[in-house]
This record gives structure tokens, C-alpha cells and sequence, in this order.
């Protein structure tokens, strides 16, 4: 419905007398089209047959004066189905049980509770739903996947165009805290079921190497939820955290690299606090430096483990379980996987070439032949069913690929290309994995000092680079993936010394270009439902510390501290988890609720998946809602007080829910203009299936009679002037539009 629709109505009814009028003095109609409806989204505006059809007059008693059968109900001028305090579902009316819920016009009883449910919903993620079900986002339950893939909204590919929803740029404790060059982590904390932002802050007098202060913020950006300001609690501010419920109590656990003695050269210890940011332990075992720690339940007995480097703690206690006998260089962010095919054993350690079993003995070792230990990632490349290894080695600036027993696939491949590197050539960051080219295969990524690198999964051979990018400093940071649009290809999202780049996986063309400055360590930006409202949002890191201004051609101006948060201004990107909470992120490694599991899914063998640092859609990924209105009518109760209560059913027919808020708007029918009478707002959420009734009472303008006929129609998803409002995508926007109807208040004698 645009406003160029309600203007066909207007010259339509230019020189009528109030209503719209034909020869005989009724409403106008097309030649033998008498009493069919108006869809005024379908009119094509030539003035054509097609253009104007006609409702019958609503006019005569109200329901309330005994025209309702037995068993029904007269509401706002209409006979109902009569279910006292139950819910009223279906045509015909139907009255749910207690706890049943309308849903693709039927009484329904809705599954277990699922990831996803909105502050509205009542309800927060505590486990997958089984086969045939999915989550509905609104209520955060399972229900039947039958018959919810008939109406979808698909995002128009290429249409990128990201918008800053909030951001954080410091607080008022601490406030000097406000830098952040470590990559924040999403979770829900506390069960509120939003989830919340985790992140360390460090001060530009004490820099990212000490003095770091954890604090966590709600993910909507309506505020903070702590700051650790014990001075005797301080981290590592450049180095990573991770997010888990390892005692199953529906709260999520913080870990993070606490500092010793504010010396960088001194390995910090694991320090593990509660969701409420309280300390609930600290190791008495080092290492945590340039660390990521990473949470699984390594040996599959139910009690996760932490695993920072290749030592691997107790997640509930801090007890360290098991090490390497050799002393082992840390900060490369190791990841536990199941690699040698033997759950027995417990998971294995993965670094960048370097892999240890749950025990401490070594699995292989490719240190040498690559001239150093790497970042890695784990996925199958090669297509076999068996896991491998990607290592990017900083020292060599080189990537290496694995398979799982250590035998090569491919490498070495130059991160840098040959491009020139007049400040030398070493560099590469943690590696990201996924389908870049959409031909269903595995590639891979990284970043160096002088580029953006994406190779062919299965030969290493490039696909793109971008070479625009600049990162002198560190020449190690990360980076992530997600597909945005749905269509099968994934972007790449990456932040260097000066800008935000989102890359079209396919080639490497630049969607999007934005000032976020960083001096640069491990930090990369993460995808993730930051706000709960079923579209992924882009979080990133921001600094000052060593890049003051933005370029000039992202507009110039002042670098931000903290962390922003973008969504598409138009809120077209797909769903996605409401979680990403460690730097090795995979998916599988971590439930919606921030459980571990058990014996944790192989991700590559997930049919949709066989990714790292690659965020998920959900299930019902394109299914959308499509609303119209039905049964648009006036309640003349009270017409002896000059008013007249307009009254439409908001009918959800499609696949998906609908939030509270969405306007409706009433529009009033005059002799040369179309004018919006009110807009009023859905209470709730609305189901596949379901309905809500809304109502105004309309007081006609002076001059104008109130007994009629007067000519009015409703709109759904209208903010009153004509344009959709902006809450949703509807599969179908043509039938939002009501059929004009005349009403006035009935004659007296």
C-alpha cells in the first residue's frame, strides 16, 4: 500500500458527494462486478474496470440487539463464537484449551521451549526443536514445520545497505575504560532472554597489554549489566573470552585471561565469573596471555573443560586436568575437535599444525615444516567425511591444509600473493572456512598486513584477494562470515587498521565500506541476533589507540571507542543465532543456551554447514507473514454520542509470526481526499493462522454527516501515510488494503 494507491481513490472519487457514488446513487461498481471488494494494493490506476469495485453498505442493527445465535457473543458490532476467557481460534470459530495457541488456523499445542524467544515471547531458548518442528521466534516454541515454507520473503541480493542501530562508546564507571580491541562475545547471561554483549576495555594510559576491565551490556542497547571494577580482577584486555553454561543452571559463565603483574612478558592465569560478573574462580596455573580460551566437553563425561593453548582446566573448578610436557608457546588460539575418530580418547587440541590428545601425548606435528605454529580452523575440504586442519602461520606468512592424521592436502600458499610488501612480509590471521563461491564446497580466508586472502578449499588455489586493506601493525587479525541474504554464497566481514569491509563472497566486491578504526590485535567482528529481533546484526570492535580520524572517503571525521552494532536499515538480513561466545567459534560447539555438548555434533558433517567463524540461519529461514484485513465493519453503539467505532480482524495467513506494534490504519473516504482517520497497534504477537481485532472510535469532522453513508477502509502495516512500516517483510503486499465499506450511524424514526 503506497500513497500513490490512496491517491487513485482520491481522483476516483473527485466530484462525489461524500461516498463513492454511481448512477443510481450507490457505491460505483465495474459492469457485473456488483458487491465484489476493493483491493485497492491491486489497483493498477488506469481507471479501468479493474479499478473499482464495490462493498455493500454496511448499515442496519447492531449485533447486540439478539440477531447473535446461541452460544455466540456480540464484539464491537459482530457476532462471536462465545469462549469466555479462552482463546478464539479459526473459521469457523473454534475454543482452544488452556495453553494452546492459534497457529495456521487451528487450536495448536505448542512443543518444548526453543532458541529464539523474544523479550514479548516469555519464553528463552533451552533446546533445539526435534524433526518436523521449528522455532517460532515470537513465542519460543517448537511448532510443526508442515505447511510454513508457503509464504516466504526472500532479501534482494546485492542490496546492501548496513545502518548503526546502537553503539557503546564508554560508561559512566570507569569511563576512561573505553577502548576495546578484543572481539565482544554474545550470550544470553541471564536468562532475561536477550542476549547480552561480554567485552574487556583498556584505558589509553595503561594500553591493551594490562589493567583490563571486563564488563557485559544488553544487547539491545538499553543498557549495562555490570562492570567488574575490582581492581584485583583485571585482564589481559587484548586477549579473547569466552561464554559458556558449564553447570547447566541457565546462566552463562565468563572466561577470561586474568593479568598477573601487569608485566607482558608474564603469563596471566584462566579466571572464570558468574553471569552477574562476580568472580568464581582463578586458576593457580599459568599460562593465559595472548590467549582464546575455548569451552567443550573435551573427554564427554558431562562437566565441560576450558581449554586455553594446549592445557585444558575444569570448568567448574580451574583445576588444570592436563598439559603438554613440553613448554609450548601460547596465544594461537587452539580449538578442541574430534580429530582422530576416536571418542574414547576424548577430544583432541587443535592448533595450526601442532595437535595434542585430551592426555597431553601428541597426536603430529607439522611445526617444522611449516617454520612454526599457525591458527587454525577445522572443516572437511576435501570432501571425504574426515575432518582437516587450516594453519595459518603469522611467521611465515603462509596456509596450510591438513588432513586429519597430518598428512598434507595442500601448502604452502603465500598469505600476501606477491603483492609487494615494502614493510616486509610476514602476517596472517586466524582462518575462517566457508562456502564463498556457493558451489557448495568449503574455502578458506584470511587476512594479513597488505590483504584479504580467500583460497579454494580443496587445491588452495586463490579465488580473490583484496589488497586495499591495511593492517602493518599486528597483520593477524581475524575475521568472520555469514550469508546475509540467504542465497547460498557468504559474505566476509572484516575489520582492519581503518574501515569495516562486508566482501560479496563470490568475488570479493566490496558491499559495503565503514570508518572503524582498531590498532589492530586478534579482534575480528562477529554475526550474530545481538537484539533479538530475528535478523542478524554486524558487532564490531572500536578504538582509538592508535588511529584518531576515519578516512576521507568514509567521511572523515572521529574514530569511536567501544563496539557498534549495524543491521540492515531496512531490516532485510536473515535470521540468525542468538549467540557467538568464543574466538573459535563453530557453531556446533555451543547450544543455544550457551550449554556444551556432551559429545559435540561434528560440524562437518552438519548438512549445512562444514564452516568456522560462520554463523548459522536458523530454521524457516525465508518464512514471513503476510497480514490482511478481514471483516472491516462499525459498532454503532454509540452513535448517540456522534461516534462510531470502526472495527477489522488482522489476519496473519502466512508462514510466520508477526510482532506487537505493527501498525493498522484506518482511512476515511472524503469528496476530494483520502485522509487518515487513526493508526493503532497489534497488542501481541500474532501467529500463522491467527487473528487480532482492533477498533477506534471514530468521531466523523465537523460538516460532515454523521448518519452517512460515509466511505472508510483499513490498511495493515501502514504507519498512516501510506508506507509500510518497516517492522516486517510480508511474502504478499498486495492484499493489505481492506475493501472500502460505507458505514454510518442508523436513522431514528
Amino acid at each position: 500500500m503506497v500513497i500513490h494507491r490512496l491517491a487513485l481513490v482520491a481522483s476516483l472519487c473527485a466530484g462525489c458527494s461524500g461516498a463513492l457514488q454511481g448512477p443510481d446513487g450507490d457505491l460505483a461498481t465495474s459492469p457485473g462486478e456488483a458487491g465484489v471488494p476493493l483491493d485497492l494494493a491491486a489497483a493498477d490506476g488506469d481507471g479501468g474496470e479493474s479499478d473499482l469495485v464495490m462493498m455493500d453498505l454496511v448499515m442496519g442493527p447492531p449485533c447486540g440487539m439478539g440477531n447473535c445465535q446461541p452460544g455466540e457473543v456480540c464484539e464491537l458490532g459482530a457476532c462471536h463464537r462465545d469462549c469466555g476467557m479462552a482463546l478464539r481460534c479459526g473459521v469457523p470459530e473454534t475454543c482452544c484449551a488452556g495453553g494452546d495457541v492459534c497457529y495456521l488456523g487451528a487450536c495448536t499445542t505448542p512443543g518444548q521451549a526453543c532458541a529464539g524467544g523474544g523479550v514479548d515471547g516469555g519464553a528463552c531458548a533451552s533446546s533445539a526443536c526435534p524433526d518436523g518442528q521449528y522455532c517460532e521466534q515470537s513465542i519460543g516454541r517448537c511448532l510443526p514445520l508442515a505447511m510454513t515454507m508457503k509464504c516466504e520473503y526472500h532479501p534482494p541480493v546485492g542490496a546492501f545497505a548496513p545502518k548503526v542501530k546502537w553503539e557503546w562508546q564508554g560508561s559512566e564507571v570507569l569511563p576512561d575504560y573505553n577502548q576495546v580491541m578484543m572481539t565482544p562475545m554474545v550470550a544470553d547471561l541471564d536468562g532475561d532472554c536477550m542476549p547480552d554483549v561480554v567485552f574487556s576495555t583498556f584505558n589509553l594510559g595503561g594500553n591493551y597489554t594490562s589493567d583490563g576491565v571486563l564488563r557485559a551490556v544488553r544487547g539491545d542497547g538499553s543498557g549495562e549489566l555490570w562492570t567488574v571494577t575490582d581492581p584485583t580482577l583485571r585482564v589481559i584486555p587484548g586477549a579473547q573470552i569466552a561464554l559458556a553454561d558449564v553447570d547447566g543452571d541457565g546462566k552463562v559463565e565468563v572466561f577470561a585471561c586474568h593479568e598477573t603483574d601487569n608485566r607482558l612478558s608474564t603469563p596471566g592465569h584462566l579466571m572464570a565469573l558468574n553471569f552477574d560478573g562476580t568472580k568464581r574462580w582463578l586458576s593457580t596455573e599459568t599460562p593465559c596471555l595472548w590467549d582464546a580460551p575455548a569451552v567443550a566437553d573435551v573427554n564427554h563425561d558431562g562437566k565441560p573443560e576450558v581449554v586455553v593453548g594446549f592445557s585444558i582446566f575444569d570448568a567448574a573448578t580451574g583445576k588444570l586436568l592436563a598439559k603438554p610436557q613440553q613448554e609450548i608457546q601460547h596465544g594461537y588460539l587452539s580449538t578442541p575437535a574430534e580429530l582422530d575418530g576416536d571418542d574414547k580418547d576424548g577430544m583432541e587440541i587443535v592448533g595450526g599444525g601442532l595437535v595434542y590428545h585430551a592426555d597431553g601425548s601428541l597426536y603430529w606435528d607439522k611445526t617444522q615444516a611449516q617454520g612454526g605454529i599457525g591458527y587454525p580452523a577445522v572443516g572437511d575440504l576435501d570432501g571425504d567425511g574426515a575432518p582437516d586442519v587450516v594453519a595459518v602461520v603469522p611467521a611465515t606468512h603462509t596456509v596450510w591444509a591438513w588432513k586429519h592424521d597430518g598428512s598434507p592436502i595442500w601448502g604452502p600458499k603465500d598469505v600476501n600473493n606477491g603483492v609487494a610488501t615494502p614493510e616486509g612480509p610476514s602476517g596472517g590471521g586466524p582462518p575462517t572456512i566457508a562456502d564463498f563461491n556457493g558451489d557448495g564446497k568449503p574455502d578458506v580466508a584470511t587476512a594479513g598486513g597488505y590483504g584479504y586472502l580467500v583460497l579454494d578449499g580443496q587445491t588452495g588455489a586463490v579465488l580473490w584477494q583484496d589488497t586495499n586493506t591495511v593492517d602493518r601493525s599486528s597483520r593477524v587479525t581475524g575475521s568472520s562470515v555469514f550469508d546475509f541474504e540467504g542465497d547460498g554464497p557468504a559474505e566476509a566481514v572484516y575489520n582492519d587498521e581503518h574501515n569495516l569491509r562486508v566482501y560479496r563472497g563470490a568475488d570479493g566486491h566490496v558491499l559495503v565500506k565503514q570508518c572503524s578504526t582498531s590498532g589492530t590485535l586478534w579482534e575480528n567482528p562477529v554475526i550474530v541476533d545481538v537484539d533479538g529481533d530475528d535478523h542478524a546484526e554486524i558487532v564490531v570492535m572500536d578504538n582509538n589507540y592508535a588511529f584518531t580520524t576515519c578516512d576521507q572517503d568514509v567521511g572523515g571525521g572521529a574514530s569511536h571507542t567501544g563496539f557498534k552494532v549495524l543491521g540492515d536499515a531496512q531490516n532485510r538480513w536473515v535470521r540468525t543465532r542468538r549467540i557467538w561466545n568464543q574466538h573459535t567459534y563453530h557453531v556446533t560447539n555451543v547450544g543455544d543456551d550457551g550449554r556444551v555438548p556432551t559429545s559435540e555434533a561434528s560440524n562437518w558433517t552438519q548438512s549445512g554447514l562444514n564452516n568456522f567463524r560462520q554463523n548459522v540461519q536458523t530454521h524457516n529461514l525465508f518464512a514471513a507473514p503476510d497480514l490482511l484485513p478481514r471483516d472491516l465493519h462499525a459498532d454503532t453503539d454509540q452513535c448517540a454520542m456522534g461516534v462510531i467505532t470502526l472495527v477489522a480482524t488482522v489476519l496473519d495467513q502466512g508462514a510466520a509470526g508477526v510482532p506487537a506494534g505493527v501498525p493498522v490504519t484506518f482511512y476515511f473516504v472524503g469528496q476530494n481526499a483520502v485522509t487518515p482517520i487513526a493508526t493503532v497497534k497489534l497488542g501481541s504477537q500474532i501467529l500463522p493462522g491467527a487473528s487480532e481485532v482492533v477498533s477506534f472510535d471514530w468521531t466523523p469532522p465537523m460538516g460532515v454527516d454523521v448518519h452517512g453513508p460515509l466511505t472508510v477502509f483499513v490498511v495493515v502495516d501502514d504507519d498512516g501515510t501510506g508506507q509500510p512500516s518497516g517492522l516486517l517483510h510480508e511474502c504478499d503486499t498486495t492484499n493489505n488494503g481492506s475493501a472500502p465499506i460505507a458505514v454510518g450511524c442508523p436513522q431514528i424514526g
